[in-house]
């Protein structure tokens, strides 16, 4: 990031501070420099992000600390020492998640953490309104970047089944998305010969036992290559 604004804004002035947000002395100590150096904080924008996979009663206690520690603690931290030396037109940016929104099991401390930067980014909002600084909480959904391939394992993980959850969720994130290969009604199953349909629903153009392949969606819960009957007026079997 620092060496594409070097190269796009050359007038720019680019420093660098590397710390490990896990370190509460550590993130401290990056703040209190970046203070000193830059007495005006025009934008802030707290990013970082660290993910692990497990139940609840898969993960050990030090490794659930560990994802709070870095995904609220450490933005909780940073901002308090750099919200004085922010002033009306400045802005605060917290990335939370899509799962600061909702809670998908498995992701307990993850979503944990998210959705207490939600709410300390809302509270945020109210109290720094009146000093003209803005905040704005992004909670974007799957994004293809390493937090899934880096994430930690929780200690009683099975990691064979981890590693089937992890190539799944490496597929929703393909660019361009992959998409299963068209499937035709035949006509011994009621439907209209050559009728092919995308959705994971009943074919609208189809009659009633119309069998066929269904993607899987978070929102749906329909395994790849899973075969899926729709009844008329029904939903197909979960």
């Amino acid at each position: 990031m620092a060496r594409a604004i070097r190269a796009a804004r050359p007038e720019v002035a680019v420093a660098e501070v590397q710390v490990d947000l896990a370190d509460r002395a550590a993130t401290t100590a990056a703040a209190e420099r970046i203070v000193r150096e830059h007495p005006r904080t025009d934008l802030l924008i707290n990013n970082a992000g660290v993910a692990l996979a497990g139940r609840f009663d898969e993960v050990t206690l030090e490794e659930y600390e560990w994802v709070l520690e870095v995904n609220f603690h450490a933005p909780v931290r940073l901002t308090h020492h750099l919200l004085p030396t922010m002033q009306a037109g400045a802005h605060l940016v917290n990335v939370s998640s899509l799962y600061g929104l909702i809670s998908p099991p498995g992701q307990s401390a993850y979503s944990a953490s998210k959705f207490a930067l939600r709410g300390f980014s809302q509270v945020l909002r109210g109290e720094l309104a009146e000093r003209g600084i803005g905040v704005t909480t992004v909670h974007p959904g799957g994004i293809n970047t390493r937090i899934a391939a880096d994430a930690r394992v929780g200690s009683g993980v099975d990691r064979a089944q981890y590693a089937v959850g992890l190539e799944q969720f490496s597929r929703l994130l393909t660019y361009p998305p992959q998409r299963p290969p068209p499937t035709s009604c035949a006509p011994s199953s009621g439907g209209r010969p050559g009728c092919s349909s995308p959705r994971a629903r009943r074919c609208p153009t189809c009659w009633p036992g119309c069998s066929r392949s269904a993607t899987w969606r978070p929102s749906r819960g329909y395994w790849p290559g899973r075969r899926v009957t729709a009844a008329a007026g029904g939903r197909p079997p979960s």
